[in-house]
């Protein structure tokens, strides 16, 4: 159909239908309700924004965990792309809260993707997730020593405050140790090849520092 505009422009105006890639889009997706609505309504309300009264059709998908939808409009070619979750705000980013699920329980990357795959879920990529993993870790590090400099403290304030210190003014604290390296004998020998082992403040029942050996990582030293 063609429309004549102001200004001896002629604008070729398509159909949506013959456009949309519909069939290229995932099924199935997680989404975060209340942000995919609020930016579904910006692809509603661009009808009525649009100087030529175009419509949005879907064009593309990005598809790394995270999902990017990608709208054009019909006739000013405006394109407006969507997300599937809010990442402003310092929210947990998609990616990661599935690989902090996927560590949490005990899963890697083949029972993660496997347990995806039954839901009919896409999961990023062996890359992605390797990338995201140092990240977690490095991001989880960080939040121990934040928490266990905080514990040392209150141990402190609570040690000075009951006199536990040293003629020099130093606090001392009690402390409970713990560890596990597990360890089988009933039906068939079995020995973990890690374990680890936490200090707790006696006061303030917080762990102040945590530790772990891994009887791989050690002999990959020694080689």
């Amino acid at each position: 159909m063609l429309v004549y505009v102001p200004h001896g422009q002629l604008i070729v105006i398509e159909h949506p239908s013959s456009i949309d890639n519909l069939n290229k889009m995932e099924s199935r997706i997680i989404v975060d309700t209340e942000h995919f609505v609020k930016e579904m309504r910006k692809v509603a309300n661009h009808h009525y924004k649009c100087p030529y009264g175009g419509n949005m059709a879907f064009i593309s998908q990005i598809k790394n965990g995270l999902f990017i939808f990608r709208f054009k409009c019909t006739v000013c070619i405006e394109v407006i792309k969507v997300t599937n979750v809010d990442t402003s705000n310092n929210k947990l980013a998609l990616n990661q809260a599935a690989l902090m699920s996927a560590l949490a329980t005990g899963h890697t990357f083949s029972l993660h993707e496997e347990a995806l795959s039954i839901l009919g879920l896409r999961t990023i990529s062996t890359k992605s997730w390797r990338k995201e993993h140092q990240k977690v870790c490095e991001m989880w590090e960080k939040c121990l020593a934040d928490t266990f400099t905080e514990a040392g403290q209150e141990e402190r304030k609570l040690a000075m405050d009951a006199g536990d210190a040293d003629p020099d003014n130093v606090p001392f604290i009690t402390v409970i140790c713990d560890g596990s390296w597990a360890h089988r004998s009933f039906g068939h020998k079995y020995t973990s090849n890690s374990g680890c082992a936490v200090i707790i403040g006696a006061r303030t029942q917080k762990i102040l520092f945590l530790g772990f050996r891994s009887f791989v990582l050690c002999v990959l030293e020694m080689i």
